[in-house]
C-alpha cells in the first residue's frame, strides 16, 4: 500500500537517508505517530518498499509495523479519503487477506514446474494483481462462492446457457466468423437440439434467439432479479448447463475451456467488485470489440517487423453478444455497473500458441495484463 500511494502521489514521505540498499523514508501521519521504511526508487516513478523494514513510531518508540488496516486508518486524513471509501477499502482488504490465508495452505510449485504448466492452470498459481494491494476483494462473493469460483482454487465449472431474443441482443463478430459457425464450434449438435426443444416446447421459434452462456453466480444473483420483465415475457429463457468444463482466470470473468482446448475462451460479466472495479462487460465495448480486434490485426498483418521479426501473438475478441437492460440503459447518469450485467465475448483461444511461444523474448498477447507477464517472466 505504501508503494502504491507513493506512486499515485497521494502520500509524500520525507527522505531521511539515501543508500544503495534503499532510501530511508519517514511518513508523518500525525504529531504523535510516523512510519519509517526503506524503499528503492524504480522506473516510472514507482517504488519497491522493503516490507520487513516498515516500522511505526509512537510514544513507546519504533516497532515493526504489522497492521495494514491500521495504516489505512492512519493515512485517511492525509489523503482526504471519505469514511465511506475507507470503510469499503477495509472490507476489500479483509476479503483479500482471507484469500491470502487460503493461499498459504496451497503447496507452491517451483519455477521449473510453472514453465511446463498448462496456461489455464498457470493463472491459478498467481496470487493476484501485483500492483494493487486490494487484489482479491471480490465483493459480492460469499465464502462458499470464493471456494467455488476463485481462480486460485482451480475448481472447474460448467457454464449455464440462456436464449436471448434477437430483439434484445446484439451480436457482432469478425468478418470470418458467423453466429452459426460460432455455435457449431461451441455447442455440439445434441446440445443445440436440446436447447431448441426447450424453446419449441414453450411455443417459441429457436431461429429467433441467440444462445448465450452465463455464469452461475451472475444468473442467481443478478440476472434473475434484474431481468424479470424479459424472463416473464420469454425474451430470455433458461436452457440449463452446457456440457463443457471451464477454469476461471485471474480476471474472474474469463474462462478457459478445459474439456476441448480448441474452443474459444469465454468472457462473461460478473457483477462483483474486484481490483476496485465491477467486473462487468461495458455495453459499448462489448459491441465494438470484434471491430477493434480486426483493426489491430490489420496493423499486424501489414507490419513486417511485428509479424516476421517479433512474431507477436495476437489473439483477440472475435465475437460478442450484448444485452442492454430495458430500463437502466435509458437512465441518464446511471452507475456503470447497471449497464454491464449481461453479454459475452468469445476470445480466440491461445493455449496451443502459448506452448509454441516459450521464449521470453517473444512478445505475449496484446491484452495480457502485467500480472501474467510478471509471473511468467520470473518463472522463466
Amino acid at each position: 500500500m505504501i508503494s502504491e500511494y507513493m506512486y499515485e502521489d497521494m502520500i509524500h514521505p520525507a527522505v531521511l537517508n539515501e543508500n544503495a540498499a534503499g532510501n530511508l523514508y519517514e511518513l508523518m501521519v500525525n504529531e504523535g505517530k510516523s512510519y519509517r521504511f526503506l524503499a528503492s526508487p524504480r522506473l516510472f516513478d514507482s517504488y519497491e518498499v522493503h516490507a520487513e523494514s516498515i516500522q511505526v513510531c509512537e510514544a513507546a518508540g519504533f516497532t515493526q509495523a504489522k497492521d495494514a488496516i491500521q495504516f489505512i486508518l492512519d493515512i485517511q486524513p492525509l489523503i482526504g479519503m471519505t469514511a465511506e471509501t475507507t470503510g469499503h477499502l477495509i472490507k476489500e482488504f479483509h476479503h483479500t487477506l482471507l484469500a491470502d490465508l487460503q493461499l498459504l495452505s496451497k503447496p507452491e510449485q517451483d519455477a521449473d514446474d510453472l514453465v511446463e504448466l498448462d496456461y489455464a492452470l498457470l493463472e491459478g498459481e498467481m496470487s493476484g494483481h501485483p500492483w494493487i494491494a486490494y487484489n482479491k476483494g471480490r465483493i459480492g462473493f460469499g465464502y462458499d462462492d470464493y471456494l467455488k469460483f476463485a481462480p486460485e482454487n482451480q475448481k472447474e465449472v460448467q457454464l449455464s446457457w440462456i436464449a436471448v431474443h434477437k430483439t434484445r441482443g446484439e451480436f457482432n463478430s469478425v468478418e470470418t466468423l458467423s453466429y452459426k459457425q460460432l455455435m457449431e464450434n461451441e455447442l455440439d449438435g445434441g446440445t443445440q437440439k436440446s436447447f431448441a426443444k426447450i424453446l419449441t416446447d414453450k411455443g417459441m421459434n429457436a431461429e429467433n434467439y441467440y444462445y448465450l452462456p452465463v455464469h452461475e453466480w451472475q444468473w442467481k444473483n443478478v440476472i434473475i432479479q434484474n431481468f424479470t420483465d424479459d424472463l416473464a415475457k420469454g425474451l430470455i429463457v433458461a436452457l440449463g448447463n452446457g456440457p463443457d468444463k471451464y477454469l476461471p482466470q485471474q480476471s474472474i470473468r474469463t474462462f478457459v475451456n478445459v474439456s476441448k482446448k480448441d474452443k474459444h475462451h469465454v468472457k462473461l460479466p460478473m457483477s462483483i467488485l474486484n481490483t476496485l472495479v465491477y467486473r462487468g462487460l461495458p455495453a459499448e465495448r462489448t459491441v465494438i470489440a470484434p471491430k477493434i480486434t480486426t483493426y489491430i490485426k490489420n496493423i499486424y498483418e501489414n507490419d513486417s517487423f511485428l509479424k516476421e521479426q517479433c512474431k507477436v501473438v495476437l489473439p483477440g475478441e472475435v465475437a460478442s453478444l450484448n444485452v442492454d437492460h430495458p430500463y437502466y440503459s435509458k437512465l441518464e447518469n446511471v452507475p456503470y455497473q447497471y449497464l454491464e450485467m449481461l453479454g459475452g465475448f468469445g476470445e480466440k483461444a491461445f493455449t496451443v500458441i502459448w506452448k509454441k511461444a516459450r521464449s521470453p523474448l517473444r512478445l505475449r498477447p496484446f491484452y495480457m495484463w502485467t500480472a501474467k507477464v510478471n509471473h511468467m517472466w520470473k518463472a522463466l
